[in-house]
């Protein structure tokens, strides 16, 4: 009965001994930015704070951007015009128009932590 006891013992230090794992997991991101263009998912799209990722759209294409928290967005065009249409927090959906070619740089700023930003640059193509 005692080996049991410590047969029982030593299988209960072992399996706790094992609980409490994940530390090596990384930590989730603030934020998640995807994309779609006139209603089509950009594959490869998933931009997280500190980075700039680049999307190509046809002039007159919609654009639309979706965050996984509230953000404020700011757009800067060169030789392109935007034309936003939502820009309630969590999404930002445009038209954008260019006759020559052009960039729309769009940055997204954390509402809940505003060190945190993340950027698409639009191509705007004719």
């Amino acid at each position: 009965m005692h080996a049991l006891r410590l047969l029982f013992g030593f299988l209960l230090a072992m399996c706790l001994s094992a609980c409490g794992g994940g530390g090596d997991a990384a930590p989730s991101p603030a934020f998640t930015i995807t994309g779609m263009v006139d209603g089509i998912r950009v594959a490869g799209l998933s931009v997280t704070p500190g980075q700039t990722a680049p999307l190509v759209a046809q002039s007159g294409h919609q654009v639309r951007l979706d965050s996984t928290a509230t953000m404020t967005w700011s757009a800067v065009s060169s030789s392109a015009s935007v034309g936003v249409i939502v820009d309630n927090g969590a999404t930002w959906l445009s038209s954008v128009t260019t006759s020559s070619g052009g960039t729309v740089t769009l940055t997204a700023t954390l509402v809940a932590d505003t060190s945190k930003t993340a950027t698409v640059v639009i191509a705007v193509q004719p």
